[in-house]
């Protein structure tokens, strides 16, 4: 097989990252010719060539002309049109983006959806459980703005000329985090919100589905999509939220009558108390509307998980055993796990939250009103630090880090140990500074996630030698004479 210059052989560190070694293979010219017939090489460029210490994050040893030829590897993907993207959505988005000036970066374009979501985030927030009238049609606008924009900052880059690994990992970046946003904005409207004890249950189950579909398009080269996919879900919400204000949040507390067989059943096999948290009532035999919204997440979420490792399992027994960087069958068992114990770290944080929240006897209850939104601010950007390195392990070949070796795990454990502190009254300091340490604790996950996101971007827009927000001038000529 002819070697690419980029071939490397992957040696396990003792840390358990990997280290690039240069390739000491010698191939006759005739075997090359033959092999050259037969298949293309596959890249297998790792960016980390010397071993990283405990606590030390992949970014500060990575090789940095390893890491532009990783990028110059890099192909954009197209993923399938779901059923509203084929109907009306493209045609929105493709019109959006010619309205859109040539000097207009498409991150510019992704970024502004990214501050719509922020803003719906704070006013969620603040605002929860008790909201407004005008909360709805604003949520529900703010969220079309963002869909639109994420929707058309790719056609504004094929129109420029300027699409990159960058647009790729910054746009899929925001929408780690605003899947997260969409979760809360749901949970408020039905009247769950997260305080109940499905909470973290529910917000796992929507994150987990943008997880696969990363995970999916980089083992196997393309995004796993269904006709009613992301796209139909964000449309449904917003149709949600216009529906809520005129209705009232009562709406979703509407009884569906049970068979009589699914209510025994869940009588014999549901204990009480979650039986409340699913909006069941087996006294009248009555399931609410928004318990069984609930129920077809949580379906809807196995199957999807089922299917995805399927596919993925599927691709690896079907293809050839090529080692390339962070792309095997055994790497994605991983990530699997990754996302599993970190979805773990989100329960037992809740419910200790949840013990703070019940411990409190003060007369306004603060705790009540911070203690769990702080908790789902950091798992929010504990997720989307995750996600993130899954994205750069595709655009960059950057090695993903077991999660022990993540600052995600290590503040997420950090948060449910003070919390837990607190709630047995081990010392009076931790007791009166609980609170000011969980919000300390949800400060240092966003500003992990950030630095890392600015860091990384910034290495590998060094790589590609783009801007981040800006269009070359010579690609704003080129459009503009195009146009004549």
């Amino acid at each position: 097989m002819p070697l690419r210059r980029s071939t490397r052989n992957r040696t396990p560190a003792k840390n358990g990252i990997h280290s690039a070694v240069p390739a000491s293979v010698k191939i006759s010219s005739a075997k090359k010719r033959k092999s050259k017939s037969k298949s293309k090489s596959k890249s297998i460029t790792t960016t980390v060539p010397t071993p990283a210490k405990f606590g030390h994050f992949t970014l500060e040893f990575v090789d940095r002309p390893l890491l532009k030829e990783a990028l110059s590897e890099y192909e954009y993907v197209s993923p399938p049109k779901t059923c509203c993207e084929k109907l009306c959505l493209i045609q929105l988005w493709n019109y959006t983006a010619e309205l859109y000036p040539e000097w207009l970066a498409p991150n510019s374009v992704t970024f502004f959806g990214y501050c719509c979501s922020l803003i719906v985030l704070v006013m969620t927030l603040n605002l929860a459980p008790n909201f407004p009238d005008w909360y709805y049609l604003l949520t529900s606008f703010l969220m079309f703005l963002y869909q639109t924009a994420d929707g058309s900052d790719g056609p504004q880059a094929r129109r420029l000329k300027c699409g990159s690994a960058l647009g790729e990992l910054f746009d899929h970046g925001v929408d780690a985090v605003v899947t997260s946003i969409i979760y809360l904005v749901c949970a408020e409207m039905v009247g769950t919100g997260i305080t109940s004890p499905l909470a973290p249950v529910l917000f796992s189950c929507t994150v987990s589905a943008f997880f696969f579909s990363n995970a999916s398009l980089l083992h196997t080269g393309r995004q796993i999509f269904n006709n009613f996919d992301a796209q139909e879900l964000q449309v449904l919400a917003q149709i949600s939220l216009i529906v809520t204000y005129w209705f009232g949040k009562e709406m979703w507390q509407y009884k569906l009558s049970m068979p009589a067989f699914v209510t025994t059943m869940v009588n014999e096999c549901v204990p009480v108390s979650f039986q409340a948290a699913l909006d069941i009532n087996v006294t009248d035999s009555t399931l609410e509307l928004r318990g069984f919204v609930h129920m077809v997440v949580m379906t809807g979420t196995l199957i999807n998980c089922i299917h995805a490792c399927s596919v993925v399992s599927k691709h690896y027994s079907n293809s050839e055993k090529v080692a390339i960087t962070g792309r095997t069958i055994s790497e994605f068992w991983q990530q699997v796990r990754s996302m599993l114990l970190l979805f773990a770290l989100f329960g037992f944080s809740w419910y200790v939250c949840s013990t703070a929240v019940s411990m409190d006897e003060s007369e306004n209850r603060t705790n009540t009103k911070y203690a769990y939104r702080l908790w789902f601010i950091s798992c929010a950007f504990a997720y989307a630090d995750l996600v993130n390195h899954v994205l750069v392990l595709r655009v960059a070949k950057i090695p993903m880090p077991s999660m022990l070796r993540t600052r995600s795990f290590w503040l997420m454990s950090l948060f449910i140990i003070w919390t837990e502190l607190g709630n047995r009254n081990v010392h009076s300091i931790i007791v009166d500074y609980n609170q000011m340490g969980r919000f300390i604790i949800c400060i240092m996950c966003f500003s992990s996630h950030l630095y890392y996101s600015i860091t990384v971007g910034d290495a590998i827009a060094e790589g590609l030698g783009v801007f981040f927000f800006k269009v070359p001038k010579e690609k704003q000529l080129a459009f503009l004479k195009s146009q004549k």
